[in-house]
């Protein structure tokens, strides 16, 4: 499958909010996974090629851990708001899905440290194998 991995930031309150509507952007412990997607789908530099699945992920001094899990319905979009980033239509998939059951909760499957905002080729039953899970 082919996994894009994107790390969201602490949290942080806009003046007021964006051309997108969103009150700010990035992840603060607790936060619901829809939030996390509704606020920080948008913005990207990312390669326009089409992931199997999107996860977000806290920085690793943040945890490193995965918060959202999320299935995109198209190909990226030109961003209202940057010009030349892109935002992430999608379904948000909670744990009654076993890809995200498998990740929701557990560690940033990626290397941080790699290049970022870049679709990966990824297994996750190698992943799972290898202890990585929870």
């Amino acid at each position: 499958m082919h996994l894009l991995q994107l790390t969201v930031s602490t949290w942080e309150t806009y003046p007021q909010a964006d051309a997108c509507g969103r009150p700010g952007q990035g992840h603060m412990p607790g936060m619901d996974p829809g939030l996390i997607h509704a606020v920080n789908r948008h913005d990207w530099a990312i390669a326009t090629e089409r992931p199997h699945l999107v996860v977000y992920v806290t920085s690793e001094s943040a945890g490193g851990t995965v918060v959202g899990v999320m299935c995109p319905t198209d190909d990226p979009q030109p961003s209202p708001t940057t010009e030349g980033r892109y935002c992430l239509p999608g379904v948000l998939l909670d744990s009654s899905d076993p890809t995200a059951a498998a990740l929701l909760g557990g560690r940033a499957p990626l290397s941080q440290h790699r290049e970022k905002r870049r679709v990966r080729d990824f297994s996750l039953s190698a992943w799972l194998t290898t202890g990585q899970q929870r």
